[in-house]
C-alpha cells in the first residue's frame, strides 16, 4: 500500500507530482506486486489513469477489507506535519506491515532559522520528522538527503539512495538540435 494523500493537495506542484512519479516507477519496476493506493475523498491525483494500471484506490476506512498487506509506504512525511495516526492509520497495525517512506530532504531541520522560526510549525514538523528512524526503510531522492536522515539519527543501513523520477508523460518531445554556442559559457539547470 502506498500513501497517496500527499497527492491530492496540490497536484501539479512539487512534492504531490514528485510522489507520484516516483511511485509508478516503483510499480513499472516491480510489476508483479499488487498496489493499493490510499486516497481520502476529493481530489483524485493527477496520474490518476497511469495509478490506475497498477492498483486500485482505497480510503482509510477499506484497509480492513483488504487482503494481506506486507507492506506500506507513506509518500510524504513530513507534508503538513501531519501526525503519525494519520500518516501511519491505526487499522495498519492488525498487518503489521513494512513500514517505509520516500524522503525528500531535511532542509527545515539542517535551516531551522529560516523555516522553523513558528513554534506551532516546528513541533509538527519535529514529531513528524522523530517517527523517521523507527521505520524499516527510507527512500531517499539524493545522496544528499541520505546523509542528513542519517545524520538526524536514522540507521544508514535502512536509508537507500533512489535518486529522482522522470515523468515521460510530461516531458516528451522530438531530440533538438542543440544551438551552436559561443567560447566559454555557462549552463546550469
Amino acid at each position: 500500500m502506498v500513501d497517496l494523500r500527499v497527492a491530492q493537495v496540490d497536484r501539479e506542484r512539487g512534492i504531490p507530482r514528485y510522489a507520484q512519479t516516483l511511485v509508478i516507477e516503483l510499480a513499472r519496476h516491480c510489476p508483479n506486486i499488487r498496489y493499493s493506493w490510499l486516497i481520502e475523498d476529493g481530489d483524485m491525483p493527477l496520474l490518476k489513469q497511469s495509478l490506475a494500471q497498477y492498483g486500485q484506490f482505497v480510503r482509510v476506512e477499506d484497509i480492513s477489507l483488504l487482503p494481506r498487506i506486507t507492506h506500506y509506504l507513506q509518500s510524504c512525511m513530513l507534508d503538513r506535519s501531519r501526525e503519525a495516526t494519520v500518516l501511519f492509520p491505526a487499522s495498519l497495525a492488525v498487518q503489521q506491515p513494512q513500514l517505509g517512506a520516500l524522503f525528500y530532504d531535511m532542509i527545515p531541520w539542517v535551516f531551522p532559522q529560516f523555516y522553523l522560526r513558528d513554534p506551532t510549525t516546528a513541533n509538527g514538523y519535529m514529531r513528524a520528522a522523530e517517527l523517521l528512524p523507527a521505520l524499516d526503510r527510507l527512500f531517499a531522492i539524493s545522496e544528499c538527503s541520505r546523509i542528513d536522515a542519517v545524520a538526524f539519527g536514522c540507521d544508514p543501513k535502512r536509508v537507500t539512495t533512489i535518486y529522482g523520477g522522470w515523468d515521460p508523460d510530461r516531458f516528451k518531445s522530438a531530440p533538438a538540435v542543440p544551438p551552436a554556442l559561443p567560447a566559454g559559457y555557462w549552463l546550469y539547470i
